[in-house]
């Protein structure tokens, strides 16, 4: 077991203007942060042209190959999620319990939990997770008063530093929601193109779908400079992996950009978008943007055009035209609870009945017996497998729907439009046959 670590911070939450990162006497040792804001070595943007795509499809012969590129070192890889009280039971029940299942060397790495150091019930979440699998890690973040009615605007604003919680331990970071439900067993190929090694970025293009969606881009822009039209919505996977320096480098391309601390920079653009009737951003837009613009040769992005083959997004599709292996659909390994379409949604907490929690319990056990009866951990004689699939193990249809399912669907949005998804499914399926 780990040893728990807890710790207490206030980043830019103290005040709006000031640069320093306060803490209380349950820090130890903060001086890498301040030297990392005062930083004057500011990220200086590469070229944004097109970086070409490795392989046709994702790992070749590795993935036919059992043991290869199997679960992450934990030095590679640190997950973090910035939660609450309120969302305990969506920690426990969603993302710690398909964890469990999917992502058993978790312990061995790092998870990092961030919780509000103003209130007494995240303090007692905090204590009462540490204890148990998987030993995460947990800080405190302190909240003044007048800033906690944007309380989710801080949450997200939690994500831009998800390499200073982490202290860098690890190279990468992946970044989840507290409803975050892994759906398969989750491998090192499922994370890092098998082709070149790099993380995998699943982003969206498009018509944006709803009024919700339709705002964000205009922040996004706004804060990165750039034309509204190519930017990108990042909120379509988990984990969003990303190299820790290049946290850095993103808040240090927006104070490059604005001439001021990126915290001020962000939430100035945030009330001006606020002001304008226009509230919506995305934390995860924001990074993957500034990485498809600035660092895109060292990730494998795959774009998926959220309304299908005829969603056309003008700013990328001359891209797409030159670089098609861009569109190439990676198969996911997580879905969002509490935005399944058109499944069911799932929630837990405070003001669900009884009725409502048993369904939703019930419901998140039958994802991961599917999870367990299509991933390449399950045994062939299983006798659960066999009745999940209505009592006959040679309904292929079944099982290739099923299997799609778990890959394929990410709020609302379904990639098996493209045709190249049932021929990387059929690719998967000798890891993933029971």
């Amino acid at each position: 077991m780990k040893a728990p670590v807890s710790k207490t911070l206030c980043i830019f939450a103290c005040s709006v203007a000031s640069r320093a990162l306060e803490a209380t006497s349950k820090i130890v040792d903060l001086q890498h942060h301040r030297q990392m804001m005062n930083d004057e070595d500011l990220h200086q943007p590469q070229t944004a042209s097109a970086a070409p795509v490795q392989a046709a499809y994702i790992g070749g012969n590795d993935l036919t190959s059992p043991g290869k590129d199997g679960f992450m070192p934990k030095e590679l890889i640190a997950l973090f999620v910035r939660t609450f009280h309120g969302m305990k039971r969506e920690y426990d029940d969603f993302l710690v319990a398909t964890a469990a299942e999917f992502w058993p060397t978790l312990q061995h790495q790092q998870l990092e939990v961030v919780l509000d150091a103003n209130s007494t019930r995240d303090t007692e979440m905090g204590e009462s997770i540490q204890g148990t699998w998987p030993y995460p890690d947990v800080s405190y973040l302190s909240v003044p008063d007048d800033l906690r009615d944007i309380g989710q605007v801080l949450q997200q604003e939690s994500y831009f530093y998800a390499d200073v919680f982490t202290k860098n331990r690890s190279e990468f970071v992946g970044m989840v929601d507290t409803d975050t439900l892994f759906t398969r067993m989750v491998q090192k190929r499922d994370i890092f193109d098998p082709a070149n090694g790099k993380p995998v970025i699943i982003a969206q293009i498009g018509v944006p779908e709803g009024h919700f969606w339709a705002t964000v881009p205009g922040i996004t822009a706004e804060v990165l400079k750039l034309d509204r039209n190519s930017t990108l919505r990042g909120m379509a996977y988990f984990p969003v992996v990303v190299k820790s320096a290049h946290l850095k480098a993103f808040r240090s391309h927006v104070e490059a950009l604005h001439g001021m601390p990126f915290a001020t920079a962000w939430r100035q653009a945030w009330i001006r978008s606020r002001n304008n009737n226009k509230t919506i951003f995305g934390a995860f837009d924001l990074i993957v943007t500034f990485l498809w613009h600035y660092h895109r040769d060292e990730y494998s992005f795959r774009l998926q055009r959220r309304r299908g083959v005829n969603d056309h997004a003008p700013v990328f599709d001359s891209i797409i035209e030159q670089s098609p292996n861009l569109t190439i659909p990676f198969p996911r390994v997580s879905e969002h609870a509490h935005y399944r379409e058109p499944f069911p949604r799932l929630r837990l907490g405070a003001g669900k009945g009884k009725t409502q929690l048993d369904w939703t319990l019930a419901e998140r056990d039958r994802i991961i017996l599917r999870g367990k009866c299509l991933s390449s951990a399950c045994l062939s004689s299983s006798l659960d497998c066999a009745m999940y699939f209505n009592g006959s193990r040679k309904d292929l249809d079944a099982r290739n729907k099923e299997l799609g399912n778990a890959m394929w669907t990410f709020e609302g949005s379904d990639w098996r439009f493209d045709e190249r998804a049932a021929q990387i499914q059929d690719k998967l399926w000798p890891l993933n046959q029971c």
